[in-house]
């Protein structure tokens, strides 16, 4: 009956310590991704054709993000006529996939029409794939991740269609 006791008692004591040590993994988490919380988000990749683009084409515009005790905000502040996007140089209706290091509830990607001056839905049958455009020409896109109880990242990249 004792040797029950001492057995219980310490199950209780190791489950205690498990717990505290992973509230102060949390905690430490928490400091360490409010401190640079861009390191912290999700990262967004583009292939184009199985080649992926590298990092430098891509432009984190803003985000909303909830971490454990916070919520961190960037705004975009860059208008769509400004921004220096370096092309990617593509084929006309290359294959394109576009998706983030975690995968969010919703991904929107859109492409800036400049004769509306106004960004249009690329609609296609499965999200984050779609086609290059077949006229030749530049093509900046932005795309926006939601993710549930977390919040929502906004990216851009820039095709040259050829």
């Amino acid at each position: 009956m004792k040797g029950q006791a001492t057995l219980i008692r310490k199950l209780l004591i190791g489950a205690v310590c498990i717990l505290v040590a992973a509230g102060l993994t949390l905690l430490l988490k928490e400091v360490l991704d409010t401190q640079d919380p861009e390191q912290a988000l999700p990262i967004l990749e583009v292939q184009c054709n199985d080649v992926p683009m590298p990092p430098e084409y891509l432009l984190r515009a803003g985000y909303e993000w909830n971490f454990f005790t916070t919520r961190q905000t960037k705004t975009p502040t860059i208008p769509n006529e400004e921004m220096d996007l370096m092309p990617m140089e593509v084929m006309a209706q290359t294959p394109v996939t576009v998706s983030y290091s975690t995968r969010p509830r919703e991904l929107k990607i859109q492409r800036w029409d400049a004769a509306t001056g106004e960004y249009i839905e690329v609609t296609t049958s499965t999200p984050g794939h779609f086609q290059a455009p077949t006229v030749p020409g530049r093509y900046v896109y932005r795309v926006t991740g939601t993710w549930t109880f977390r919040g929502e990242i906004q990216d851009y990249f820039c095709l040259q269609v050829t």
